[in-house]
């Protein structure tokens, strides 16, 4: 970081050299006007700053050039640095346009920093700066190291209006150290637009917030004007809130180091209307930040993660070169999104186009939640290239989402291959005994849930999975990623999830409304049995789980039989297609008793009712 450039306390001939009356008495809050576009001369913005610079009452910086249209501030070199608090009204300028809800902002007054590392260097607290366009330093159009700042309705990193990049050397057009500083803000005067540099916005560190600024597009959102990454939080900035940016355009849209941050409410991979892809390359990816939330549960707060070359979401094991290896992304929350649809829901603009990747990946990392149980935690995962989640890691959760349809599940809006995948992952949960974090996964190219490679004790319990697959070898649950696989005599073999032994159905009495059953698994186990109902069978004779019919939980016999029959909660009817699946459970402690679910079967064979 380059040294600050702080100024001394002038003498009285300099005081009345900058045009201002030396008073007697405390210092005043002041007013002054820039009122040419020289770099250096009396009336300038360098000598507003020198002058703002020497008293510590909050002054105000106004322009008034003459002479009609916009005027550009070409710099010779650094501004001096803001350190006392002050507010740049770039929008004082006659002529200036602020934006509106259905207009960009058109400001008047340019810096040109080609020939300075930083355009504006803010270095105190309680500084604002408003409606500039500032572009082309070598280092960082806006440098921040101060608390309580605000930059808001600036044009930074393009040309004046916003419909083009500036392209630089600029590594950061805005980088952030220091808590309590605002990026734009909630009104659309307040909306930045940021683009072209290497990274549009950098959090360093402390607790800032990103709110309501176009990242990586043109001022009226319909254009990509992205080259770098958009949003870094680094290790150092945890708790910092990013909230309703349109992030587009860009190799990363936003990318998480840091821990305990939340994105809420952007549009990332979309133009701004949520209906047109602007592709980043992965829209938001989590390089081991630990318990960020994305999305979340009220109106509003879930992001659209949409029209990405790669993954809509990534939550890897990463490391950051500036500072140590970061490690795996835990703890992370998934909530309330909409991924890989236009902002309707019901329009399919899927992620991964590119390599076919997925709405969700989750690779080397753990303990992370897709969805949740409340009501408006499940995320709509659909219409992606790939997969809708997959799953390389131990001990996630993907509870009450739809996969591969809207939330009702009404419609067809199938993930190019699997619903969910997991390879090779311990401990993974898709779904519960709850039924409100019941997944619906629907529609997919592939399998519904396929689980392979080094994968034990996946749990694929209460979900309704229904119409996945375009051949016989598709199936609803799949182990080992080969079909249907058929059961053996001792259940003692090897692969995901232990190849567990699906049960088999004996008899359906729709008009007593009881399944016929028998488990041929591990001696002296209990199993979870659930029933589900489907209009009709997969291709290689296996069942699907369009209804929930009710579960039990049985114990095998010291040969590792169990049989019954079953009176379910919802009773099968005339046309229905009855499966089964079996979940093993096991017990811990003496008082209390806990239970836990790992390993799940494949369907069973339907029996037509």
């Amino acid at each position: 970081m380059l040294a600050r450039h702080r100024f001394a306390v002038v003498a009285l001939p300099v005081l009345v050299a900058l045009g201002l009356a030396a008073a007697a008495g405390p210092a005043q809050a002041s007013t002054i006007t820039v009122t040419n576009a020289s770099d250096v001369n009396a009336g300038s913005l360098r000598r507003a700053i020198e002058a703002a610079e020497l008293q510590p009452d909050h002054d105000t910086i106004k322009f008034d050039i003459p002479g009609a249209g916009a005027h550009t501030i070409t710099l010779n070199s650094d501004l001096p640095a803001l350190t006392q608090p002050v507010t740049i009204k770039g929008y004082s300028q006659p002529g200036a346009i602020q934006a509106t809800g259905t207009t960009p902002a058109e400001p008047a007054i340019e810096i040109d920093a080609g020939s300075a590392y930083r355009g504006l260097d803010i270095g105190g607290s309680g500084i604002e700066v408003h409606g500039l366009a500032i572009h082309s330093a070598q280092g960082e159009n806006v440098f921040v190291e101060g608390q309580d700042n605000v930059v808001a309705g600036n044009h930074i990193g393009t040309n004046r209006v916003g419909d083009d990049a500036v392209i630089a050397a600029t590594i950061h057009n805005v980088q952030v150290y220091g808590s309590g500083n605002v990026i734009g803000g909630p009104r659309d005067v307040d909306r930045n637009v940021i683009a072209g540099a290497l990274v549009e916005i950098a959090l360093t560190s402390g607790e800032s917030e990103i709110t309501n600024n176009r990242i990586g597009t043109s001022a009226d959102g319909t254009a990509d004007l992205g080259h770098g990454y958009g949003v870094e939080v680094f290790l150092g900035a945890g708790g910092s809130l990013v909230r309703d940016n349109l992030v587009s355009g860009l190799a990363i849209g936003i990318e998480l180091m840091g821990d305990g941050n939340t994105v809420q409410g952007n549009r990332v991979g979309t133009d701004a209307d949520g209906t047109a892809a602007i592709p980043n390359g992965d829209g938001i990816n989590v390089e081991g930040g630990d318990y960020n939330t994305i999305g979340g549960l009220a109106a509003g707060e879930g992001n659209l993660l949409s029209g990405n070359a790669y993954a809509g979401i990534r939550l890897e094991h990463g490391d950051d070169e500036e500072y140590e290896e970061v490690g795996p992304a835990v703890g992370n929350r998934v909530l309330g999104n909409l991924i890989g649809t236009d902002e309707s829901g019901a329009v399919p603009l899927g992620n991964g186009s590119t390599f076919a990747l997925h709405g969700i990946l989750i690779t080397g990392s753990d303990a992370n939640t897709i969805g949740g149980h409340e009501p408006g935690a499940g995320n709509v995962i659909a219409a992606n290239a790939g997969h809708g989640v997959e799953i390389s890691g131990d001990g996630n959760f993907v509870l009450g989402n739809a996969i591969g349809t809207n939330m009702d599940g009404a419609l067809g809006l199938g993930n190019g291959r699997n619903g969910v995948h997991i390879y090779n992952g311990e401990r993974n949960k898709i779904g519960d005994e709850s039924g409100a974090s019941m997944n619906t996964i629907a529609y997919n190219g592939e399998d519904g849930v396929a689980i392979e490679g080094t994968a034990p004790a996946t749990t694929v319990v209460r979900n309704l999975i229904f119409v996945n697959g375009t051949s016989d070898d598709d199936v609803g649950i799949d182990l080992d990623v080969d079909g249907a696989t058929a059961n053996d005599g001792d259940d003692v073999d090897s692969g995901p999830n232990d190849l567990l032994n699906h049960p088999l159905i004996t008899a359906v009495d729709a008009s007593a409304g009881t399944v016929g059953w028998t488990v041929d698994a591990i001696e002296n186990t209990q199993y979870r049995l659930e029933f589900y109902a489907s209009p009709f069978c997969d291709g290689s004779g296996s069942g699907e789980g369009q209804r929930y019919l009710g579960s039990i939980n049985v114990t095998t016999n010291a040969k590792g039989w169990a049989r019954g029959t079953t009176a379910t909660v919802t009773p099968p009817a005339a046309g229905d297609h009855v499966t089964m699946t079996a979940t093993r459970r096991t017990f811990t402690g003496i008082m209390p008793v806990t239970t836990d679910l790992h390993e799940t079967s494949e369907f069973s064979p339907c029996w037509e009712v």
